[in-house]
Parts: C-alpha cells; structure tokens; sequence
C-alpha cells in the first residue's frame, strides 16, 4: 500500500516538474520573440512618435519632447543604460535636459517610471547576450548582473524574474537547449 502511495506521488512530481519546465519553455519563447521583433525596430525611430500621446497635459514644448524622444533612442542603442551609477540627473545632463521633462517624457511615452525603464532595458540587453553568444551561458550570475549594470546579484535576479517571469538560470538553461 505504502509502495503505491509512493509510486502515485512520484509520478504527481514528474508530472508537476515537466507542466513547470513546459511553462518556462514558453515564457524563454516569449522573451525571444519579443528580443528578436525589437532588433527588427531597433534602427527605425521610436514607435512612441507615431502614438498617440496619454492624456496628460504636459508643459513641454513639442519640439522638445520630439527632440528627448529620438535622443533616448540613441541612448537605448548605446547601451549606456549599463552604468551601474546612472541616475535620471545624470542621463538628464548627458541628453541636456532636465529631470522633470525628462521624467515626463519618459512616463508619457514609455508607460513607466525611469527605474523600470533602465531596468527594462538592461534585461533585454543581458537576454539578448545570453541567447545570441553562447559564452554567456558559461557566466556567473553575478558576472552577468554586472555587465548589464546592476550592483548586486540579488537585485539583478529580483528584476530578472518580476521583468521575464523566469529567473536568470532558467533563462540560461532554455537558452543553451535551444541552442543544442
């Protein structure tokens, strides 16, 4: 009885660990697409120009925010959002502009506050590293915390898994299945 108490709740573990290893297959899936489908815009101006802005009223003159929102293309594709020191009062100085427009133009246009956006991109840079050069996968998670900019490897996994829904290693394993 005890032997088939044990076998029934073995097989309720496999099966628990093969649904979970499925689902984060599906969530690396997602990611890749999503990474790939942003290469494919990176060159091209922001999409962000083309909406239709929130309705907030902001006192930033137009040409102001047009001028901030092609600037933080060019930040995004210099991937200074690595520096570990950045602030919103020293991104404001490289783009010469202010905290508060800034600001504003951030949350206006990309729909989240200067934090989220760093951290956005710097989990889309290391994803990109990991899955497009395979020596990525042989890093520390702590090396890899440090060269998209974050100053622990505790941060750098909290972002990780509230950004992806998976966490860094699993991550790293479905990228090296895939690219077996």
């Amino acid at each position: 009885m005890i032997a088939v108490i044990f076998v029934l709740f073995l097989a309720g573990a496999i099966i628990y660990l093969l649904y979970r290893r499925k689902k984060e297959r599906k969530v690396f899936e997602n990611i890749i697409g999503k990474l790939e489908s942003d290469n494919e815009t990176k060159n091209t101006l922001p999409e962000s120009l083309e909406k239709t802005p929130k309705d907030i009223p902001l006192q930033i003159p137009n040409s102001v925010e047009q001028y901030l929102l092609i600037k933080l293309q060019k930040f995004e594709n210099s991937e200074k959002f690595t520096n570990p020191k950045l602030t919103i009062s020293s991104l404001a100085l490289q783009l010469k502009t202010n905290t508060s427009y800034l600001s504003e133009v951030i949350n206006k246009y990309k729909g989240k506050n200067f934090n989220t956006y760093i951290n956005e991109l710097r989990i889309a840079y290391i994803c990109h590293k990991i899955y497009n050069h395979k020596e990525y996968q042989n890093y520390k998670i702590s090396y890899l915390a440090e060269e998209c900019g974050f100053a622990s490897h505790s941060s750098f996994a909290t972002v990780f898994r509230n950004i992806t829904g998976i966490s860094p290693s699993v991550f790293i394993r479905e990228a090296s299945k895939s690219q077996s």
